[in-house]
């Protein structure tokens, strides 16, 4: 068995086809290609279908028709961040929907960090697809202007056309990261528009399916908590109960194994070649997934938020954690023993970080916090990269 699959849980080690090899040109690689079917998800027939869906995968129907209102009324925050995130990207979401460019065959992605720019195409349009379809499904829920739907369906639609997915490198974090936001504009689709069909769900749902594959569940550090969003979404979208309580079981084991008694991070904290200088970053991109995970399960009966881990802690002391470093990156260097570079000290010079911490917006109405609510003020509508892109327009409030 190759080096890679030996990471693997030894259950989805046992599940494993490789289907063929190819050299993909492109990169001067060649890569395993392979057919995967998750142990998280249950047996094609065994999940259940349309009509009829016990579980939610992000946005309930509640939520959208809230949306809809504090949109219409102006109601801050919701109002300016939809202006700004979505209604102002509007016009580039439907040229993008409409560009034609056929989806690569292979579904790729290079390590983030050593890979030029021009390799990384693939996952920029992933990512970037991902944000349009989203906010134009979002778009068709509160307009009800078809076009919209037509759009979003396109974009969605069009990653059908991958036939391998390669194990390798960032292509499973690039999956859990970002395909999330593709199964929350379905949702949106099919419970609302009539222009998503019994064909489109099929073919989306095959899809979700192959995905799964990539799943990184398995990994210790962020890698996996961004598995259990894929998971938990992937399964709420099938109505697969078994699959997303595996998902919510990983997800308290990640918490007992990634925090401290203090809300640290261990493996986050140490970033970038044991200097800790990406330290106060990928502290937040682990608790985004967390949090987004909580989120979904909260949705569908299951109170993550005030889980405690071994330890003794929720994810909401991790937060208080990691928003207190916002605001003054001299605490992490006083609390860690480790120096964040300018890249991570923006705020002390003035200008706005890079990195993320939009997950808040989840956490607050939860658990209030005031590092959080003086950062938000100064930053809103807050955006992310990665799935949960516009939390400031779906879950914002004022404060």
């Amino acid at each position: 068995m190759q080096s890679w699959q030996n990471k693997w849980p030894r259950a989805l080690q046992r599940s494993v086809t490789v289907v063929r090899r190819r050299t993909v040109l492109s990169l001067g690689l060649a890569t395993s290609a392979v057919a995967v079917t998750s142990p998280y998800l249950s047996s094609p027939s065994a999940v259940a279908t349309p009509p009829g869906h016990s579980l939610t995968a992000w946005l309930s129907h509640q939520d959208i028709q809230q949306l809809k209102h504090r949109v219409k009324k102006d109601a801050s925050p919701t109002g300016a961040a939809w202006e700004q995130l979505v209604v102002a990207k509007r016009s580039a979401d439907l040229a993008r929907a409409a560009d034609q460019t056929p989806v690569e065959a292979l579904f790729y992605v290079g390590p983030y960090y050593e890979t030029p720019p021009e390799l990384l195409k693939l996952s920029h349009r992933f990512r970037w697809d991902a944000h349009a379809a989203y906010r134009l499904a979002l778009s068709y829920a509160v307009t009800s202007n078809r076009k919209f739907a037509e759009a979003a369906k396109s974009l969605i639609l069009r990653w059908q056309a991958i036939e391998e997915f390669s194990p390798k490198d960032d292509t499973p974090l690039v999956w859990a990261n970002q395909f999330p936001e593709f199964c929350w504009a379905a949702e949106i689709l099919r419970r609302n528009s009539p222009v998503w069909k019994k064909a489109d769900e099929a073919t989306f749902s095959d899809l979700i399916r192959r995905g799964m594959a990539l799943d990184p569940s398995a990994r210790s550090n962020n890698w996996g908590s961004w598995g259990v969003v894929l998971r938990l979404t992937s399964t709420a979208y099938l109505s697969d109960q078994h699959g997303f309580q595996s998902g919510v079981s990983r997800w308290k084991e990640l918490l007992d194994s990634q925090f401290d008694d203090r809300g640290w991070q261990p493996e986050e904290i140490p970033r970038n070649g044991d200097t800790g200088n990406r330290g106060i970053v990928y502290t937040h991109f682990n608790l985004h997934p967390l949090t987004l995970a909580a989120e979904i399960a909260s949705h569908n009966g299951i109170d993550l938020f005030n889980h405690r881990s071994r330890a003794g802690i929720r994810i909401a002391d991790g937060a208080a954690v990691a928003m207190r470093w916002t605001v003054d990156p001299t605490r992490f260097s006083e609390d860690t023993g480790y120096w964040p570079d300018d890249y991570e000290s923006y705020r002390v010079n003035g200008a706005i970080p890079s990195y993320s911490y939009g997950y808040g917006e989840i956490l607050e109405p939860h658990f209030p916090n005031a590092d959080f609510r003086s950062l938000a003020a100064q930053d809103r509508p807050l955006s992310f990269n990665w799935t949960g892109s516009i939390l400031t327009v779906t879950h914002g409030v004022a404060f």
